[in-house]
């Protein structure tokens, strides 16, 4: 009969254990300790005290799965940063920050910061892409080393706020992304903001000026880091 005590005693624990595993979801590693520990000082431990705490964490938030966010940025002084959601709306669109410094207008560290501080109180697991510098042609001719040491140093910047911030970011070749957004016919400015307006038609007003290439390219970063993830890729370099 005390063996049937016991063992009735032990299923109702572990259905308390299992009902812990089903609110936490995600959360296996604390059922497993739920379903052992706690099964081992039964006598002082209320199960249903701790499931009632779970479900008033579940209610909360405190125990769903943080959702994703994308992080697209052009580092450039007519760039700009754009965070998107994994159902593709913007959450977040701004110029780079910049400043003047000995007359030459520079990326600014300090606006930066405080952007990328705004990002992270956005509720979620932030991702970041940053374009990577390159010689691009210019009417013939390379970007001088004066517009690669600018560009160069927007990127340093960037990464070392996000880095600091905490947030994991990736950098991509301006051929590689412009590779899957854009269309064979050619991945100029204007197309860049046609083809932001189509994927974000609601923030299409925030796209209709020639200098807001920027703002569509952060866009179509941040796009294409998001497909990435959904096709469960990586991100080549």
């Amino acid at each position: 009969m005390a063996w049937y005590f016991t063992h009735a005693k032990t299923l109702l624990y572990a259905s308390f254990a299992k009902k812990i595993s089903l609110l936490c979801r995600s959360d296996i590693t604390f059922a497993k300790f739920a379903g052992s520990q706690y099964l081992a000082k039964a006598d002082r431990v209320s199960f249903a005290t701790l499931v009632a705490e779970k479900e008033r964490e579940t209610l909360t938030g405190k125990v769903e799965k943080k959702r994703r966010l994308f992080v697209g940025i052009d580092p450039g002084l007519t760039g700009a940063v754009a965070v998107i959601d994994k159902n593709g709306k913007c959450l977040l669109l701004s110029d780079c920050p910049t400043e003047k410094k000995s007359l030459k207008k520079i990326v600014s560290p300090h606006g930066v910061s405080e952007l990328v501080a705004s990002i992270k109180k956005l509720k979620g697991k932030l991702y970041a892409l940053l374009e990577e510098p390159i010689a691009m042609p210019r009417a013939g001719r390379s970007m001088g080393a004066t517009s690669m040491l600018s560009f160069g140093r927007g990127v340093g910047i960037w990464e070392g706020a996000l880095s600091m911030a905490g947030i994991q970011v990736n950098t991509v070749h301006p051929r590689v992304w412009k590779r899957k957004m854009f269309p064979k016919n050619g991945s100029d400015k204007n197309q860049s903001l046609k083809i932001a307006k189509k994927l974000f038609p609601a923030i299409r007003q925030r796209l209709n000026k020639s200098n807001h290439h920027g703002r569509a390219e952060a866009l179509l970063i941040a796009y294409y880091l998001l497909t990435i993830s959904k096709n469960g890729g990586k991100l080549e370099s």
